[in-house]
Formats: C-alpha cells, structure tokens, sequence
C-alpha cells in the first residue's frame, strides 16, 4: 500500500515543493472530513 510519505516523495520528483505541500495538506483535510465513513462496501471512504 502507498503511504502519504512515499506519494509524496514520488510527488517531488516533478512537483516544486510548495505544490507538494498542497497535495499533502489537500489530503490530510480530506482524511479529517471525512474520518470514519465508509462506503457501501464497507472500505474506508479515503483508501489513498
């Protein structure tokens, strides 16, 4: 499974580091809006 941290290393090797910093802070706010849904399925709303 992908990590936050590994996505974002990948992210650094095209992104500037500022933009990095958005998708990493994009998906922490994600994750925190929606902590603990679920799908219908049953997985967790946010899986990467």
């Amino acid at each position: 499974m992908l990590t936050l941290d590994s996505f974002a290393e990948d992210l650094g090797t095209y992104l500037e580091p500022s933009q990095v910093d958005q998708v990493v802070k994009a998906y922490n706010f994600a994750s925190d809006a929606h902590a603990g849904q679920k799908r219908k399925s049953g997985e967790p709303y946010i899986t990467h």
